[in-house]
């Protein structure tokens, strides 16, 4: 339906570069090895082997010349592929706040944590499923799966604040996405009063039950 593409790019020495542009969807790279240097309009960021980088949207970029040969993955995916499950208004708005998606940003991740290593063999197990037709749900329930390690990484990188008790809480909203619930069911599901989340919520979040 095209709401997901991924590829397998190698890049050779001299490998002109790929001037600035965006695109409407969420695009994910996965580094397999050498290093790609993108641009994002004048700011220069070195991809080396392992690293993950988000590009949301409408973000600008672009990539530079190669000096050396490099392999990545490149995924590409819709917001619509995203938000197509039966979610619950309510529940989505409260999804999307404690995830962080109000300010979901370029990132760039390295190293061993636990959420990068499921992203990074998530990937593998996408491309093994490759373009054939009995897969694509399989490519689609992966993708999803793959968003979600995304949120944990942007959380764990951009919102330090964010105490087990909001992750707890997260973790009890994606259990009942599709259930009307409520913020008293929340706080009751954390054993704490509905004012005391009110304040965690401000805290972590810059938020209350009520503003979601």
């Amino acid at each position: 339906d095209g709401d997901h593409y991924m590829s397998l790019e190698k890049r050779i020495p001299g490998t002109p570069g790929v001037p600035q542009h965006l695109h409407v969807n969420i695009e994910v790279a996965y580094q397999l090895s050498g290093e790609r240097i993108y641009d994002y309009s004048g700011k220069r960021f070195t991809m080396h082997e392992g690293d993950v980088l988000i590009i949301p949207p409408g973000t600008m970029h672009g990539l530079v010349p190669s000096s050396c040969y490099s392999e990545a993955y490149v995924l590409g995916y819709t917001p619509s592929l995203i938000y197509s499950r039966d979610i619950s208004f309510r529940n989505l708005k409260y999804l999307l706040a404690f995830s962080g998606e109000h300010s979901f940003e370029r990132c760039r991740f390295s190293g061993d944590s636990k959420v990068l290593c499921a992203l990074r063999a998530e990937f593998l197990q996408l491309a093994e499923y490759g373009n054939f037709p009995e897969s694509e749900l399989l490519a689609r329930a992966t993708i999803l799966t793959m968003h979600d390690l995304i949120y944990r990484l942007y959380n764990n990188y951009k919102n330090e604040k964010a105490s087990e008790l909001i992750m707890a809480a997260e973790m009890y909203i994606m259990d009942r996405l599709s259930e009307d619930i409520s913020p008293a069911e929340i706080a009751n599901s954390l054993h704490i009063s509905h004012s005391s989340l009110c304040h965690r919520l401000k805290a972590a979040l810059d938020c209350t039950p009520n503003e979601l």
